[in-house]
């Protein structure tokens, strides 16, 4: 198996083609999104940190019969990951008010929710990634009925699984993100979780170990990533 060319990039990774039809290299970038820096800096081991995590709690959940499309690690930053139709949903699961959902709703932030809530927005950035409900994606074909249950109750799962997990570690689970895909007609988890993917607050402290913290502080990032690295991965 050998690395082809370059079929996407965003900010947080590089996917790559193989000469495997069923299996892609997925890259993750020493490099991060900022808010009044040229939006883009490096930050030294980012990469590998991303890679490490990302692969952990993948193999995690596929001990709680989670599918996902990781396969293995085939060096510090790269992932060899399966080749899957991916479904252009982004689904974030909610469990305290943060970001957008205080805004909205003008409640309190870092208020508990009596239950998690799961939010579903169409990937278009030319259309700003416009909020859907589940009648939006059966309406426009992006999911059949069955994949949206099956979409439903992974993500509940998973949500269940990583909260109880991070609890352990005295981290509370805000709010993250999802993407699933087809899989030989199976839909499995396609989307690395990252610290730039959720929401990490301490639960002693309340202190704020997520993507906005790594979005806005430039200067402590390098420190930031550490910090949850040691926390999540001991």
């Amino acid at each position: 198996m050998k690395k082809k060319k370059k079929i996407f990039e965003d900010h947080v990774k590089k996917i790559y083609a193989t000469t495997e039809p069923e299996q892609l290299i997925q890259e993750f970038k020493d490099q991060a999104s900022v808010a009044g820096v040229g939006n883009k800096v490096l930050i030294k081991g980012k990469g590998a940190i991303d890679n490490r995590m990302a692969a952990f709690l993948y193999e995690y959940l596929e001990g709680f019969n989670i599918p996902t499309h990781f396969l293995k690690t085939i060096s510090p930053k790269e992932m060899l990951v399966k080749y899957t139709d991916n479904i252009p949903v982004k689904i974030t699961v909610r469990n305290n008010a943060a970001g957008t959902l205080v805004k909205r709703f003008r409640i309190e932030d870092g208020k508990e929710l009596k239950c998690p809530v799961m939010e579903f927005f169409l990937i278009d950035e030319q259309r700003k990634n416009p909020m859907m409900n589940q009648s939006h994606l059966l309406a426009f074909e992006l999911v059949t009925a069955d994949e949206l249950k099956m979409i439903e109750r992974m993500s509940s799962k998973i949500n269940a699984v990583l909260k109880s997990f991070l609890l352990r570690r005295h981290i509370w689970l805000v709010d993250f993100n999802l993407v699933f895909g087809r899989f030989q007609e199976k839909i499995i988890l396609s989307h690395a979780i990252t610290p730039e993917t959720c929401r990490f607050w301490d639960v002693a402290n309340g202190e704020k170990t997520d993507k906005n913290r790594f979005r806005l502080d430039a200067e402590n990032m390098e420190q930031a990533y550490q910090e949850i690295k040691n926390r999540l991965l001991k």
